[in-house]
């Protein structure tokens, strides 16, 4: 897409969640929205037993995370002050 040389607003969504960020397309043409990595457990009092159970997250609403049979990794929303991120990726270590 060609735009002028200006500072625009930008808004990604994915799964209930957005974010947007400003940025000045004269300077970097290139708008990044990424992902972060992030380990979901379910530990026992102690910290030293992983046990089953279910979990979710909100986005707009309560989505299904998964059960903690072992840990699993998602991402969503990591915002930093050059290229931003947003989307939400499930997957099992």
């Amino acid at each position: 897409m060609e735009l002028l040389p200006l500072r625009y607003k930008f808004l990604v969504s994915y799964g209930g969640a957005s974010k947007e960020k400003y940025q000045d397309v004269s300077g970097d043409p290139v708008v990044v929205f990424q992902t972060t990595l992030v380990t979901m457990k379910l530990l026992d009092s102690t910290g030293s037993t992983e046990l089953n159970g279910g979990a979710h997250y909100y986005a707009s609403g309560w989505k299904t995370f998964g059960v903690a049979r072992r840990p699993r990794k998602w991402s969503c929303c990591r915002s930093d002050t050059s290229s931003t991120t947003e989307s939400r990726r499930h997957t099992t270590q």
